[in-house]
């Protein structure tokens, strides 16, 4: 859900979703973006490589609208029932001929269990 007002402390959320299909990972993640003052959804998504342990995967994207363009890059690790890994998102914000970044926070760790592992996905 996006803020209605920004947190002192801003520390947003990622959302990581997995699919193994065979020797490729489908992955999706949303999180956050802060640029400026205000608050934008920034969602990912990609079909990469997999040993069955670890992934790697990047992407860039843009919120139609508000002349908004991030590039993204997800790593992570499966160990177990266990995912841990890190994403790493910026972007920049276009208005007129001001350009406002969206730095805060660029690197976001996440770890998360996966209750479906353990059933063969």
């Amino acid at each position: 859900m996006p803020y209605t007002t920004v947190p002192r402390g801003f520390d947003p959320s990622v959302g990581i979703a997995l699919q193994p299909r065979g020797d490729r990972l489908a992955l999706r993640f949303d999180t956050a973006l802060l640029c400026g003052r205000q608050t934008f959804e920034a969602v990912g998504r990609a079909l990469v490589p997999f040993d069955g342990s670890a992934f790697n995967a990047r992407g860039a994207s843009r919120v139609p609208g508000w002349r908004l363009r991030y590039a993204w890059e997800l790593s992570g690790v499966l160990t177990g029932q266990t995912v841990t890994g890190q994403v790493r998102i910026a972007g920049v914000r276009r208005r007129g001929t001001r350009r406002i970044r969206c730095t805060r926070r660029p690197t976001r760790s996440s770890r998360a269990a996966d209750e479906d592992r353990a059933n063969g996905w």
